[in-house]
């Protein structure tokens, strides 16, 4: 646990994992604090205590914010530690939150809750699981036709932006209906900071 309030910053990685090639790369000489959403750190302090009173006020108030379509909103503690890492953004008031883990489903809850900012995912692998569940015809041995799913995966990808790693996401989105507003094929960050180094080595 960590008995202090999170830095005020004007920027906040949400999720460690991946978080030293942002600090690296894209976010050098720029401050930033790291909210911890895998329940390895908490913060603990009478203050986030009072921001999170406030918030489950909010979200009694207006329980659909709770959940995302296509998402778990999971029992009451998940909703609680969603309310938590809500009100540690909430107390910070940043003004972008990047993340490595792009199909994190909070960040995706939180970056369509959250609205005083403005978030941005990275893409940090290959999203086969953005295929959504669709049927096609197919023809039996007997000329017959019957419909049979081509993926099974209901997941929904729901941001506002991501940085991918190129055309194809775009595409693989926009045929599954992901609910991405905006993508920006970059390629991938941790393969150009790599090549980078050995080039400067």
């Amino acid at each position: 646990m960590l008995f202090r309030n999170p830095a005020k910053n004007a920027v906040v990685i949400f999720d460690d994992n991946g978080s030293d090639i942002l600090r690296m790369t894209v976010l050098k000489n720029i401050e930033s604090t790291i909210i911890f959403s895998r329940k390895e750190a908490y913060y603990v302090t009478v203050m986030l205590l009072f921001f999170m009173a406030k918030n489950i006020l909010r979200f009694l108030a207006n329980s659909n914010q709770l959940s995302l379509q296509g998402a778990n909103s999971g029992g009451l503690l998940s909703k609680i530690y969603k309310i938590y890492l809500f009100s540690c953004i909430d107390y910070i008031k940043p003004k972008v939150v990047l993340t490595f883990i792009d199909n994190s489903r909070i960040f995706h809850w939180l970056s369509r809750t959250y609205t005083s900012c403005v978030f941005y995912a990275v893409q940090n692998g290959c999203r086969n699981d953005a295929k959504r569940s669709h049927y096609r015809n197919q023809v039996k041995s007997d000329g017959t036709t019957s419909s049979r799913s081509v993926h099974y995966s209901t997941n929904v990808m729901s941001m506002p932006n991501l940085f991918s790693f190129g055309k194809y996401e775009v595409d693989l989105y926009k045929k599954h209906k992901q609910e991405v507003d905006n993508i920006y094929p970059v390629g991938a960050l941790k393969g150009s900071y790599y090549k980078a180094c050995i080039a400067d080595s």
